[in-house]
């Protein structure tokens, strides 16, 4: 089959993207890996797996009255990435300016 017309089975998709943080867990050796997203099943998935964090950001994003997405794609624009950093830094995620 040719990439452009293959279809995506969804659930093995999911179970490699969750092996593949897994994995990343553990190469990080100790160090907790934090996942940064919108979805509910990351957020349930880092809640069962012991040195993977969550940090929802639903409620920064949805809050925005300006645009955080790019419409041709669904990426997140200057002015998402800007509210995720500004959100994470006091976490503790993220240090601002640090080298």
């Amino acid at each position: 089959l040719r990439f452009a017309n293959r279809r995506p089975d969804v659930e093995l998709e999911w179970r490699l993207v969750l092996a593949l943080y897994r994995q990343l867990r553990d190469e990080l050796a100790g160090t907790p890996l934090v996942l940064v997203s919108v979805e509910a099943r990351l957020a349930e998935f880092a809640v069962a797996e012991p040195g993977i964090e969550h940090v929802a950001l639903t409620p920064v994003l949805g809050a925005s009255s300006v645009p955080v997405r790019f419409a041709v794609d669904g990426h997140w624009n200057a002015h998402g990435h800007g509210l995720v950093a500004t959100a994470l830094a006091p976490e503790g995620y993220l240090t601002l300016g640090a080298p």
